[in-house]
């Protein structure tokens, strides 16, 4: 047997994108065990319905990945606001 070091590589931005996903406050205080769950499940939908989709390449997969996280940062950062009464 071998060990292959490329096998968990990305693998934190991907817990990460699902925690987010799935409600969890970057800046921490927020978030439920539910969520996360819910946001693990809807991110492995997704990540496996990406590769199926006809004359796109695998390889953008990370594009996809990043997009994912930034839009739900942002609306996460906006709910936080909303709830805290910044805005």
């Amino acid at each position: 047997g071998s060990a292959d070091t490329m096998r968990g590589t990305l693998k934190e931005l991907e817990a990460i994108a699902a925690a987010v996903i799935g409600g969890v406050v970057l800046t921490g205080g927020f978030g439920t065990i539910m969520g996360i769950m819910l946001g693990a499940v809807i991110f492995g939908i997704a990540k496996e319905a990406f590769f199926y989709i006809p004359g796109v390449d695998g390889s953008f997969y990370r594009v996809f990945l990043g997009a994912v996280l930034v839009v739900a940062a942002l609306t996460n950062e906006n709910i936080r606001k909303r709830i805290m009464g910044s805005i």
